[in-house]
């Protein structure tokens, strides 16, 4: 990588944990592929073995136990707030807010 590049990623990280609130980078499977600082305190010291993990079963969603292979795969899953908004941000790039609570 270029030294811009790197300049920039690092940039990024910055940024983003200056920010006071939990931010994932996650892939279209709501996989974790990156996050800032306030995430890692909720996730704990189990972060690395936390990223290419989905969402809901790191945060132990309550639903990501009810479908036979995590989350995403039960019925409420339909329903996530969460992951519909990842959809709609990969299908239209457009930016959402939405405020949700995991129980």
């Amino acid at each position: 990588m270029t030294n811009n590049m790197l300049d920039s990623m690092e940039i990024s990280k910055r940024a983003m944990d200056i920010i006071p609130a939990v931010l994932f980078v996650v892939d279209q499977d709501v996989r974790l592929l990156y996050s800032n600082s306030f995430g890692e305190s909720i996730i704990g010291r189990k972060y690395e073995q936390a990223l290419n993990r989905k969402t809901g079963d790191i945060l132990a969603c309550e639903h990501s136990f009810e479908g036979k292979h995590g989350c995403g795969t039960s019925a409420a899953c339909a329903d996530c707030v969460i992951r519909n908004s990842v959809n709609k941000v990969f299908a239209t790039g457009e930016t959402l807010r939405y405020e949700t609570t995991m129980p």
